[in-house]
């Protein structure tokens, strides 16, 4: 009776099984960045020493960021990488004015093999 079910609703089947697919591949694959909220971002820094990656340009950056951010613009970052050395062993966490620099700057950390790497939702 349940098989009978199954193939009779195997469309309703195949869609879960994406669904499902696309809301664990973040959790699933190596390197996979995956967005946090402030919240997050608060418990991240308390319980883990989290850092805070702040990817806007220098003039950004100085018209307002999250306290204790580290600015490292996204134009620059390949060739500051070596900064992040001493961090590690300790989250980063990713944010920009936008949130649009961070995906560009996630993909350069995922190639430099550091830590655990976040995006802070929405950016500032």
């Amino acid at each position: 009776m349940l098989l009978d079910f199954f193939f009779q609703q195997w469309h309703l089947f195949a869609l879960l099984m994406a669904i499902t697919f696309l809301l664990a591949w973040p959790h699933v694959l190596p390197g996979a960045v995956r967005r946090i909220s402030v919240t997050e971002l608060g418990r991240l820094q308390a319980r883990e020493q989290a850092v805070v990656i702040d990817v806007s340009t220098t003039s950004e950056f100085a018209d307002g960021h999250i306290s204790q951010a580290v600015n490292l613009p996204l134009e620059t970052l390949k060739d500051d990488l070596a900064k992040l050395n001493k961090y590690q062993q300790r989250p980063l966490i990713l944010t920009c004015a936008t949130g649009a620099r961070c995906n560009k700057a996630a993909a350069l950390l995922r190639g430099a093999e550091t830590g655990q790497t976040y995006i802070l939702e929405g950016g500032l």
